[in-house]
C-alpha cells in the first residue's frame, strides 16, 4: 500500500492520487482530509542535460514561433552606413507600416530573412542595426516575431560558441569544451552581511550564503507568495555590489525586472548611480525610467557597452533584451575585450518556474554565479511543442531536482490574512509556511449599506474567503482573435454579472480601483468584465482585469491553442498593473481579489493548481471566489478552497438587472 494514501489525519485509506502539475493530491472520504505530496515525472531530467536534446528543443520551439510572424509592412532602403566598429551596419529604410503597429528601441524585425534591431521608428522612417555579415535587399518586407531571437541567441551559444567560451555550461549540459574563463572575482567565503536593510534571521542566512558562493556554482531561492523573494534578491544585489561584484536583474517580463531594481534603489540609494535598466521606456515602470541606459549617437555599440560595463555595478534587463544584446550588439565580444568573461559575477533570475532551460541558457552564459529565484509551486514555462524535450523544463525544477541541497526556502509570508494563506500553505506547500502577525489579521475595511441581501454576506470583511456559488451559471465559446490565429474563449454571463456587481458595490463601499483585482479563467471572460466595468462608469480610470489561462479552443476542432505572447495576461496577473501598462504599476497583490472560475465544469484551465494558487495568493485581505462548478471531484484543491469559504448561493434571478445587462454586451462583443 502507498505510504502517502493513508491520511494523516484519520489513519484511513485515501482516495488518489489526482496528479497536477509536480503535486500528487490524495482525498479521504472519511474525514474529508486533502492533502499533497511532491510528484516527479519519469520523465524528468536532472542536470547536466544532453546537447542534442537540448538542441532539438530550442529548434523545435523556434520553427513553432516562426509560424506565428506577422508581415507588418514594406521597407525600402535609403542609406545603409557601416558602425566605426564594423560590426555592424545601420539601415535607414523608408517604410509603409500598419498604423497600429509602434517599433520601439530594442524591438526586433525581419526585414526580409535579415534579423535587426530597432534603433529608432519616427513615421515613415525605421532605422535598423543588422550585423554586418547581412546582405539587405533594395527592398523588402518587415515582419515582427520577438521570441525568434531568445532561440537564434540560444541555439548561437550552445551550438557555436560554447564549445570554446562556455566552459562554465557544462554544470548545466554535457558540453565537452576546451574554452576559458577570465580569472574570476571572489567575494570571499562565508561572508557576514550586517543587517542594515532590516532582514530577518532567515533572509540574513540566505544572503550570507548568496555572497559566499563559490564560482561556478549556484542556488535556488524558492520563494511562496509573500515571503519576500523581491527583498531577497535586493539585499544580496546591494551586497555584492559594494564588495566590487557585477550582477545581473533578468527575469521573463519587465515587471519582474523593475521590481527588483525599484527595491534596490529604495534599499540603498548611494547606489543609484551604480544602477542601469535596458530597455524601452514604454514597458519599464516610471520609478525605474531614470535608470534607463541609452546609445548616444556618438557611440559605437562597443563604446556604450564598455561605458555601461565599466560604470554600472547592478544591470536589469529582461531575458529577451539580454539576447538583443548577445545577438545584435556583441556583448560577449565587448566582455572579451574587458577581460570580463563571464560578463557577471551573479546573475539573479527572478520567476525562473517559468523560464525553460532552453532559454535559460542565455543569461547562464553570460555569467559565473546563478541565483535561481522563484516558486514552483506557481506558473510553469509556456511551451509550443507538445513534445516535452528536456530544455522545455524550468531551470528551476531541474535544479531544485538535481541539487536539493542547493534549494532555500523562505517560508515566513508577509502579504496577507492566514486564513487565505494557511490554507494555500497545507494544500501546496506541506504546511510550511509561517505568518508575520501584523499581515495575519488584515482585513478590509468598507462603508457597507446594509440590503438584506447575499451582497451583506459576500462582502462582510469578517468573511475572508466567501465563495459565491451560482446555481445555474454556463459556461460558453466565444470567437476571439490572436495575431493570425483564431479561436474561442470561454465566457460565462451569470459569473460576469455577479462579479461586476460585487465589482461596484465595493467601489461604492469605499474601496479604490486600486485595491480590487478582478482575475478570470478565459481572456474572453476578463475582457467582458473590464468593458461592462469601463461602459458602467464605476470609475474615471481602467479596472484591474487579468485572465490566466492563454489557450484557446480550435474553431476546427475541439484542440486546445496554447500561445507564447510573452504571456500578457499572465504577467498581469503576476503584476496585476492597472490597464496592463507598467506606468501605473501597483504592486502584485490587492486588498481584495474577484476570481471568476468561469467554467461549469472541469476543463483543463482548471486542472492545474498551480493557476489556483497563483490567483488565491494575489489577495491580502479579502478573497471573493465566484463560481458555477457543479463537481469537483478532479479538482480536490477547489473543493478544499470551498469548503472553508462562506458558501453563499443564488440564482441568475438574484442578478437580473446585471445579468440583462452582460448579456447585450456579450452578444455585441462575441458577434453573436
Amino acid at each position: 500500500m502507498d505510504k502517502a494514501s493513508i491520511c494523516p489525519r484519520c489513519g484511513c485509506r485515501a482516495n488518489g492520487p489526482i496528479t497536477s502539475g509536480n503535486l500528487r493530491f490524495y482525498l479521504c472520504n472519511t474525514c474529508g482530509n486533502v492533502w499533497s505530496t511532491p510528484f516527479t515525472s519519469p520523465m524528468h531530467h536532472k542536470l547536466p542535460v544532453n546537447v542534442e536534446e537540448l538542441i532539438t528543443f530550442l529548434k523545435n520551439e523556434k520553427n513553432e514561433a516562426a509560424k506565428t510572424v506577422e508581415k507588418i509592412g514594406l521597407g525600402k532602403l535609403s542609406k545603409v552606413e557601416m558602425s566605426r566598429d564594423r560590426l555592424s551596419i545601420l539601415a535607414h529604410l523608408s517604410v509603409n507600416i500598419k498604423p497600429e503597429i509602434v517599433l520601439r528601441p530594442y524591438d526586433v524585425v525581419y526585414y526580409g530573412k535579415s534579423l535587426g534591431v530597432v534603433l529608432n521608428h519616427t513615421g515613415n522612417s525605421l532605422e535598423l542595426i543588422f550585423d554586418a555579415s547581412k546582405r539587405l535587399q533594395e527592398k523588402d518586407e518587415l515582419m515582427v516575431s520577438e521570441p525568434l531571437i531568445l532561440y537564434d541567441s540560444a541555439l548561437s551559444i550552445i551550438s557555436d560558441r560554447a564549445k570554446d567560451h562556455g566552459r562554465h555550461l557544462r554544470i548545466f549540459i554535457d558540453l565537452q569544451t576546451q574554452g576559458y574563463v577570465s580569472e574570476l572575482k571572489e567575494l570571499g567565503e562565508k561572508q557576514q552581511i550586517l543587517n542594515k536593510y532590516d532582514l530577518d534571521k532567515e533572509k540574513m542566512q540566505i544572503v550570507s550564503e548568496i555572497i559566499s558562493l563559490p564560482k561556478l556554482d549556484y542556488m535556488v531561492i524558492e520563494g511562496p507568495p509573500g515571503t519576500g523573494k523581491t527583498m531577497t534578491i535586493a539585499a544580496a544585489a546591494c551586497e555584492i555590489a559594494e564588495r566590487g561584484g557585477n550582477v545581473l536583474i533578468t527575469s521573463h517580463t519587465n515587471v519582474a525586472v523593475d521590481n527588483a531594481l525599484e527595491r534596490i534603489v529604495d534599499l540603498n540609494p548611494n547606489l543609484k548611480d551604480k544602477v542601469a535598466r535596458i530597455g524601452h521606456p514604454a514597458k519599464i515602470s516610471k520609478k525605474v525610467k531614470p535608470l534607463i541606459e541609452r546609445q548616444t549617437r556618438e557611440e559605437t555599440r562597443e563604446e556604450w557597452l564598455e561605458r555601461l560595463l565599466k560604470q554600472k555595478r547592478i544591470i536589469g534587463m529582461t531575458i529577451a533584451k539580454l539576447a538583443v544584446m548577445d545577438y545584435a550588439y556583441g556583448l560577449q565580444a565587448v566582455s572579451e575585450k574587458l577581460s570580463k568573461w563571464p560578463t557577471f559575477d551573479y546573475v539573479f533570475m527572478d520567476e525562473s518556474s517559468m523560464i525553460p532551460l532552453g532559454i535559460a541558457i542565455i543569461p547562464i552564459y553570460y555569467s559565473s554565479r546563478w541565483i535561481i529565484v522563484g516558486d514552483t509551486k506557481q506558473l510553469p514555462p509556456i511551451i509550443k511543442t507538445k513534445h516535452r524535450y528536456i530544455g522545455s523544463w524550468s531551470i528551476m525544477e531541474l535544479a531544485t531536482a538535481s541539487t536539493p541541497d542547493k534549494s532555500r526556502m523562505l517560508s515566513v509570508q508577509r502579504r496577507g490574512n492566514s486564513t487565505i494563506f494557511e490554507l494555500i500553505s497545507r494544500l501546496f506547500y506541506g504546511g510550511a509556511l509561517r505568518h508575520e502577525e501584523r499581515t495575519s489579521t488584515s482585513k478590509l475595511e468598507l462603508r457597507l449599506k446594509p440590503t438584506h441581501s447575499w451582497v451583506d454576506e459576500v462582502l462582510n470583511p469578517d468573511h475572508i474567503i466567501s465563495w459565491l456559488q451560482i446555481e445555474d451559471g454556463i459556461m460558453d465559446w466565444c470567437k476571439i482573435k490572436r495575431g493570425k490565429i483564431e479561436g474561442a474563449s470561454g465566457v460565462n454571463t451569470a459569473e460576469a454579472a455577479a462579479g461586476f456587481k460585487v465589482y461596484e458595490l465595493l467601489v461604492r463601499s469605499g474601496l479604490e480601483i486600486s485595491e480590487i483585482a478582478v482575475i478570470t479563467t478565459y481572456r474572453a471572460q476578463a475582457n467582458l468584465i473590464r468593458e461592462a466595468i469601463k461602459k458602467a462608469n464605476i470609475t474615471k480610470d481602467e479596472p484591474i482585469v487579468a485572465s490566466l489561462y492563454d489557450g484557446m479552443k480550435s474553431e476546427k476542432s475541439d484542440e486546445t491553442i496554447e500561445e507564447d505572447i510573452e504571456r500578457t495576461d499572465s504577467a498581469s496577473i503576476l503584476d496585476l498593473r492597472i490597464a496592463e501598462t507598467v506606468d501605473s504599476y501597483q504592486g502584485r497583490e490587492k486588498p481584495c481579489i474577484i476570481y471568476s472560475l468561469t467554467n461549469h465544469m472541469p476543463h483543463v484551465a482548471l486542472q492545474d493548481y498551480r493557476r489556483i494558487n497563483v490567483a488565491v495568493t494575489r489577495a491580502k485581505s479579502k478573497l471573493i471566489i465566484v463560481s458555477s462548478l457543479t463537481t469537483f471531484h478532479t479538482l480536490p484543491w477547489l473543493m478544499v478552497i470551498k469548503n472553508n469559504s462562506h458558501i453563499v448561493n443564488i440564482r441568475t434571478s438574484h442578478i437580473r438587472e446585471e445579468f440583462e445587462y452582460i448579456n447585450e454586451l456579450n452578444k455585441y462583443m462575441c458577434g453573436r
